[in-house]
């Protein structure tokens, strides 16, 4: 991560050739929250004086109110700045008009009539979501750069020969039998056809790279967990089914006196509420294997037609989850990078991909960045 102002610029300029000059920061009244994801400086690009907004938030739609506030301030153009953006976020900019640049090189300058995209650029590019498998093999190689940069002893040890770090600063992943035994199984990919699928699907999104023979290839990226995981984001989905179960404490107390939370993680505001301020709702919310899941489902089914006609009592709700890959093996494995996480909630990286993809207020938002900031506060 570049975090200077100074150094960002300069990565900016070598990138496309062009100087930003920073003249001023500027106060502009505006949200703590606007306040902590963005900095506004006055600035002059290609001869035009401008205000130059760095923006730290990973959601661009709240880069509309930021401009319009600091409009109210002053008549100079902004130009929003980001590292990179994803194509919808590239598409929501155009669209609305918004300028900015990135340390990619991006410029879209309405005002000066002035646009570059590099050839590495694909501007609204078909690719979707990562494949099932690509997910999981991703959130792996996240968890170990997480892990080579805060436990090397650990990374050593589960990685053995078929995860390193080489000499150029690259994670390098080997496939082979002792890495389906090891730790495939763990995440569904248990032979060279499943290792396959994952790879050619990270591959396809720049989420890694290939090199060598079939039989002796390598896949490496460079080691930098924050920012590979920037570069994913836009590809990941949620990490639960959306069929989800709803029961309450009253029709169903059998049920609530004799689940096994060991098989069970806390995850949305139940889980929030452990590793952040935010305050757990009424509702008690877990995450669980799809077995699990449907026995669960089935004595609920079961009870409520033996209770039929007693009050739904609303004070003690429960809403069970079901995971689409191994949540507790993840778990685990985060744990390695930060020995105080609970045990028994969802790992904030996937915690986070659960809960930003629905519409919260401000706090919930400005504490999902603060769980994601926290990872890497050490780093």
């Amino acid at each position: 991560m570049i975090n200077n102002i100074s150094d960002q610029l300069d990565y900016f300029r070598r990138e496309s050739g062009i100087s930003v000059e920073i003249k001023k920061q500027l106060e502009i009244p505006m949200s703590n929250l606007d306040k902590r994801v963005s900095v506004v400086y006055r600035a002059s690009i290609l001869s035009r004086e401008i205000n130059l907004v760095d923006y730290q938030a990973r959601n661009v739609k709240r880069a509309v109110s930021i401009i319009q506030r600091i409009r109210e301030n002053n008549e100079f153009d902004s130009v929003i700045m980001v590292t990179q953006l994803g194509k919808d976020d590239r598409k929501f900019l155009i669209e609305k008009g918004i300028p900015f640049i990135t340390l990619e090189g991006e410029i879209f300058l309405p005002f000066l009539g002035t646009k570059l995209f590099p050839n590495k650029i694909k501007m609204f590019n078909d690719n979707k979501t990562l494949s099932p498998v690509g997910q999981r093999l991703y959130m792996f190689i996240l968890m170990m750069m997480l892990m080579a940069e805060k436990n090397r002893a650990v990374f050593v040890e589960i990685g053995a020969k078929n995860i390193l770090v080489n000499d150029l600063g690259q994670l390098v992943i080997k496939g082979g039998q002792e890495f389906y035994s090891r730790v495939g199984k763990n995440i569904g990919i248990k032979n060279r056809i499943s290792f396959s699928r994952a790879t050619n699907d990270l591959i396809s999104h720049g989420l890694l790279k290939a090199s060598g023979e079939t039989v002796d290839r390598i896949y490496t990226y460079p080691l930098e967990s924050r920012a590979y995981f920037e570069a994913g984001l836009e590809y990941l989905v949620s990490p639960v089914h959306e069929k989800e179960l709803k029961f309450d404490s009253a029709v169903n107390r059998g049920i609530v006196e004799t689940l096994d939370y060991s098989k069970l993680l806390k995850s949305g505001f139940t889980g929030l509420s452990q590793v952040t301020m935010i305050s757990d709702n009424q509702r008690k919310t877990f995450v669980t294997d799809k077995n699990m899941f449907n026995t669960l489902s089935n004595t609920v089914i079961r009870e409520a037609s033996e209770s039929m006609g007693e009050p739904f009592n609303t004070d003690l709700k429960f809403l069970i989850q079901v995971q689409k890959y191994d949540l507790n093996f993840f778990n685990v494995l985060y744990r390695q990078t930060d020995k105080e996480y609970p045990g028994d909630v969802v790992d904030p990286l996937d915690l986070y991909l659960m809960m930003s993809k629905e519409n919260y207020d401000e706090r919930v938002d400005s504490e999902l960045e603060d769980m994601l900031d926290n990872i890497w506060r050490d780093n």
